[in-house]
């Protein structure tokens, strides 16, 4: 009976170390996912203050325009 049970002990710790493997690549996925997470966070937070910029730049340009158009108009 003891090397049935030797038997039983080492199939079962062959298939926990197994499933180990897995979880443990479950784990790092995980983890890999959550850096993906905050690295396109911080991107998605610059291209918002990016884009915010360039509409505050639009509208220096577009009021540079009308005064340059006013200006050439008045010089004739």
């Amino acid at each position: 009976m003891n090397i049935f049970g030797n038997r039983v002990a080492d199939i079962s710790a062959r298939s926990e170390s197994a499933i180990g493997v897995f979880t443990k690549t479950v784990q790092k996925l995980k983890a890999i996912n959550s850096d993906s997470i905050a690295a396109r966070e911080k991107n998605q937070t610059e291209l918002d203050r990016l884009n915010s910029e360039n509409t505050h730049l639009a509208g220096i340009e577009a009021e540079s325009s009308k005064m340059i158009f006013k200006i050439e108009e008045f010089l004739g």
